[in-house]
């Protein structure tokens, strides 16, 4: 009989940008007929995803599928390179991002980075283009499949749109026995023992980021799995209560 049950592993993976080390967890989702991979790192992390997946048992040809969260060079660095390798490989993100991870429109990050650079001066300008530089290096990758709100794409595992980082930003919650788990990708960070908006500078809008949050705090999870700072298990309500409240309190200030 197939084992529908799925399951779930957080991977680690490292990267040296410059004088910075960036850590990032994707998450692999698995039964007995799935390898679901959710997001694709950086550039050049082929390799370390063959020996994060080694330590369970799979291999990259494993891999059915991979969910993009949206269209960051953190996320989809690696996409291009992991299709390339894996055999009737389904790319997945939501439709709104689609465009901007497949090369059919510019990366919103790009034309952000392009305006950001304009008020540079000195050395922030020279390193702004570098960086405006290394985002067009990102080489695009077909999606095969989008995704809509509240659709499964496994046992238990539910696409949750969760826009404001970007305006197709999706997110992943999986409800197995007495868990409701959301993988939050970038709608959410965990820095410091405490809940926050991902990089609020990048974050093109925040409103709806705001009420992403709420929407995941609504779901009621008893563990967040932020791609920039891993597992939460305790104390996740009052964590989200504490960042809507500072975010509320920011904007009377």
């Amino acid at each position: 009989m197939e084992e529908k049950t799925i399951n779930y592993k957080i991977l680690s993976l490292k990267k040296s940008m410059g004088s910075q080390t960036i850590e990032i967890s994707p998450v692999i989702f698995y039964n007995n007929t799935e390898l679901i991979l959710f997001d694709a790192g950086l550039p050049g992390h082929k390799e370390d995803f063959e020996k994060e997946l080694k330590k369970y048992g799979f291999e990259i040809k494993d891999i059915t599928k991979i969910l993009v969260s949206h269209q960051d060079h953190d996320h989809m660095g690696s996409l291009k390179e992991l299709k390339d390798s894996i055999q009737n490989l389904e790319t997945i993100s939501s439709n709104e991002e689609k465009p901007y991870i497949s090369g059919e429109r510019i990366s919103l990050r790009i034309i952000q980075a392009e305006e950001y650079n304009r008020g540079l001066t000195g050395s922030d300008l020279e390193f702004g283009n570098m960086f405006l530089a290394y985002l067009k290096t990102i080489i695009p990758c077909e999606i095969t499949r989008t995704v809509c709100d509240n659709e499964y794409i496994g046992e238990g595992l539910r696409v949750i749109f969760t826009p404001g980082h970007t305006a197709g930003h999706i997110s992943l919650m999986l409800e197995v026995e007495d868990d409701k788990i959301i993988f939050a990708g970038d709608a959410l960070a965990f820095e410091n023992g405490k809940l926050e908006i991902a990089n609020p500078q990048f974050t093109l809008d925040m409103d709806k980021c705001k009420k992403s949050i709420e929407k995941i705090k609504a779901l009621s999870p008893n563990k967040i799995i932020c791609y920039h700072g891993g597992i939460i298990k305790e104390n996740v309500d009052s964590l989200l209560d504490e960042l809507l409240k500072k975010e509320v309190n920011a904007i009377g200030n």
